[in-house]
Order: C-alpha cells, then structure tokens, then sequence
C-alpha cells in the first residue's frame, strides 16, 4: 500500500513523502523533492525492521549538506572535468563546484529539483522532472521518469526513462548511503563486508576525475572480488585512496571477476526482469544478517565509502560520522565524453534512455558464524 504525509514546504511549494510497503510490513519512503530515497526499512535476521540508509528530517538539510543523501542525480553523475565540455566543435560551459570540476549536475542538480508525481501504484510510484534546455550549462531539453518499485522480495528497483530534443549528456544515478547495520546503530559502514564483481577501477587523475586508464585491482586495496570489510585495508599507503580520503572511485562490471557469489548473496529471484540482470556487488552487516545484492545494466558503478561525511545530524537525532554510510551508484562510464577511451554517455534526439538498477535485501540467520559465510 501506500501512503503520503507533508514532510516540508520549499519556496512555496510542498515536499511530499511518499511510503510503499510491502506484504512483510518493510516500507521504502520516497520524497518528490530530488526523489530522494529517505527511509529504506527492510527485516534484520530477528525479523526486527531496520532502517538502512541514511537521511536528513528537513529539507535544508538536504539543500545544504552537500552529501546527496538518497537523491536521484542528474544530469550527469559524477565529476565532468574543466567543468565543460564539447560537441561537433561548440563547448558547452557547466556550474564549476569546485576545483576545477562540475559535480552531479552542478549547483543546483536534479536533487535540488521538485520532481512531479506521475502514478502511485500499490507498490511503486513514479515521478517526473523536466530539465530545461541550457539547465546548469547542458544543451537540450530533458524529460525524465523515475520509478521506484518495492516487492514483497525486498527488491527496490530503480527505472529511469528519458527522451532529449537534442544532443546532450545524460549519466543519472542514484546516491543512497546505506548503512546495513541501521542508519542509527552508531556503527561505521567501515565493518561492511562488501564484494564488487569488478577486475579494473577507472583511476582519479589530480582533480577526482579519471585519468582515462583501466586500473587492475589485483593485489591492491580496491580488489573486492572475494568479500572482506570495506575498513580492511582503506588506510593503506596507495596514492589513490590518499587522494579521496578512502574509497571514492568507479568499478567496471566483470561478472566473471569473482569466481562464485558468497552464500548471503546468493538470493533467489522470483521475478525475471531482476534476475536477468548482472550482478555488480554485494554487501553484508553480521551484527543485522542484513544482506544487499545489487544488479544492474549499467557498466559501472561508483564504490564511495562516505569520506566527506561531516559529523552530522540526521534522521530522528541519529549521529553521522565520517564513513558511516557506503554508496553504490550504478552509472555509465563517468566523465566519458572527455575521455576517448570510455564509452559514450551522449543522448541523442529520439533516442530513449532507460535503465534498472535493483538494490536487493535478504537476511542470513545469525546462527550462523561470519566465517561460515564468507
């Protein structure tokens, strides 16, 4: 079912929450202001409900945190280098946010935006925004559907669906900070057991962009092949992990790099769509027997493990400190179209853009021991 509730006002203009739960009584709340994914509320392995992603009671807070808790991002995620671009000779000038770098949009990116409600569903609801054809610098005019669905399965599958009247760059994800231990736990992401079926990262050149190499993670601290903790080895003497202050970079999809799925991951999917997709990574908190599987038909995704998380406040009073959410942003290849070596990003006129992208939670029974299942 679902249910909505005034959660603020803004220039007027109210911001909804919007809730779907699901037959077991787990809830994913959804704000039509940057369709930020806000509460995220699945069973821990007691059957207790857990909130696992991290959020903010007020809309300020997420205008001026600059974290992006849960937000859909658009146009473009992720960091386009000289803060420009060009296409067929004419450069297109974006929002500098800093250093040099136009970052998830610019200043004010889809999850700064108001986004129309479309359709609510007993189990999904789907939400619009148009941007603007010279919207933060980027040509064209965009029009943009999100749908988010909540099974009875514990799947959050994110649909997005968009048509350009002209040539333009468009790379959206989504920027939810989970924390599987609950966002209120006071326990650091850092003890997340996490596996990436990835073989390459895309290297950050000086200013956080990629360098426009493929990077092997074999025998360096960004191999996640094989599960371990994201704390394990974050503090190593590597020029990249200095650089973002931990792990802030894109993996490239191998869904052979990991020979076999660890057991928690290995989640039966009653519904095709979902289990035709490739699996990118998976993730673990022993102390909940929470389990994520994340699957997706995009080719990358950004592993960030919350560096830039100032000591906040957030949701009902709930303490945040540095590294206590990890993100998962499935995208396409970031900065691709000053990188020759990646592949495109561009959405051409007439072309349709869609994409699913599946955040999947079980349980693992607690008596069973952490060495018994990685």
């Amino acid at each position: 079912m679902t249910d909505r509730c005034a959660f603020a006002k803004k220039d007027g203009c109210s911001i909804d929450a919007y809730r779907i739960t699901n037959s077991k009584g787990e809830y994913v709340e959804i704000l039509n202001y940057g369709a930020v994914v806000r509460k995220l509320c699945v069973q821990d392995a007691h059957g207790q409900l857990v909130d696992v992603a991290l959020g903010y009671d007020s809309a300020e807070e997420y205008d001026n945190r600059g974290t992006y808790f849960g937000a859909v991002i658009g146009r473009a995620a992720n960091r386009i280098s000289g803060s420009s671009f060009s296409f067929e000779g004419k450069t297109y000038r974006l929002f500098d946010t800093g250093g040099g770098v136009s970052l998830h949009g610019g200043k004010v990116g889809f999850n700064n935006r108001l986004f129309k409600l479309i359709n609510i569903s007993t189990d999904s609801i789907t939400l619009a925004l148009t941007s603007d054809d010279g919207d933060e610098g980027y040509p064209g005019c965009v029009e943009l559907e999100v749908t988010y669905t909540f099974t009875d399965d514990s799947d959050l599958i994110i649909n997005y669906r968009a048509f350009s009247d002209s040539r333009t760059l468009f790379n959206p994800t989504n920027h939810t900070y989970f924390n599987l231990f609950g966002h209120d736990s006071g326990i650091s992401a850092l003890d997340t057991f996490l596996c990436i079926r990835a073989s390459y990262i895309t290297p950050l050149g000086r200013d956080f962009t990629p360098d426009g190499t493929f990077l092997n993670v074999r025998n360096t601290p960004f191999d996640f092949k094989s599960p371990k903790k994201i704390g394990r080895g974050i503090e190593e003497s590597d020029g990249q992990l200095s650089l973002a202050g931990g792990y802030d970079v894109s993996y490239v999809s191998d869904p052979f790099a990991a020979e076999k799925l660890p057991e928690w991951a290995l989640k039966e999917q009653n519904n095709g769509i979902i289990s035709n997709l490739p699996v990118i990574a998976c993730a673990f908190a022993d102390k909940t027997g929470i389990a994520l599987l994340v699957r997706t038909d995009l080719p990358c995704v950004q592993f960030y493990s919350g560096n830039f998380i100032d000591r906040t406040v957030g949701k009902g009073g709930a303490v945040y400190d540095r590294r206590f959410g990890f993100c998962l942003e499935t995208q396409g290849y970031p900065d691709a179209v000053n990188k020759k070596t990646f592949p495109s990003i561009t959405l051409f006129p007439g072309e349709r853009y869609e994409s699913t992208t599946v955040y999947s939670f079980s349980t693992v029974p607690y008596n069973k021991k952490t060495k018994d299942i990685l």
